[in-house]
């Protein structure tokens, strides 16, 4: 049952970077390709850039801790001592590999997951968001009522924008 587990802090650590730096990096590209406006819909061409833009940074994040990841749960090659942790697999990758080589393995197949996941994620996600009635929601005193049941229902469509989304990127992979 440890085995099932070992190798996981690694990607918990990069997920926890992963939402921030994804959403980040394409609201980001997508205000500067607006001209630094917000609260614009987005084009298909300005969703696209953005899309391929975040998939890009967030695979410089995803590789290294996948790679530490599927390391500590295989084990050590034959012949040398079993892992300890995250450190000593990247201690062991720079030693033997080098820091871009061990590191940077499986950076290809990471960008070419990412970046066409990532494009097609936030078109379907947008474009769902942009399709689906909006509520404002009012903060004024007295209205505190109509303001959670507006908030939740917005919640609600992200929540489905974000399910549909998520069916249309699993399908490019």
């Amino acid at each position: 049952m440890k085995g099932l587990y070992r190798g996981l802090s690694a990607p918990l650590i990069g997920g926890s970077f992963e939402c921030g730096v994804n959403y980040g990096v394409f609201y980001g590209v997508n205000k500067y390709m607006q001209g630094g406006k917000e609260g614009l819909d987005m084009d298909l061409k300005g969703l696209v850039v953005s899309g391929m833009a975040a998939g890009t940074v967030l695979s410089f994040i995803l590789s290294p801790t996948e790679l530490i990841k599927c390391r500590l749960q295989s084990g050590a090659p034959p012949g040398y001592p079993p892992y300890k942790g995250p450190i000593n697999v990247i201690q062991r990758l720079v030693q033997t590999e080098g820091l871009r080589a061990g590191l940077g393995r499986g950076l290809a197949a990471t960008l070419a997951r990412e970046i066409p996941g990532n494009t097609i994620f936030f078109v379907v996600y947008e474009y769902m968001r942009m399709a689906l009635p909006r509520q404002k929601i009012n903060t004024e005193r007295g209205e505190d009522v109509q303001s959670l049941q507006a908030a939740l229902e917005e919640a609600g469509k992200a929540v489905l924008s974000g399910g549909v989304a998520g069916g249309g990127e699993s399908v490019s992979k």
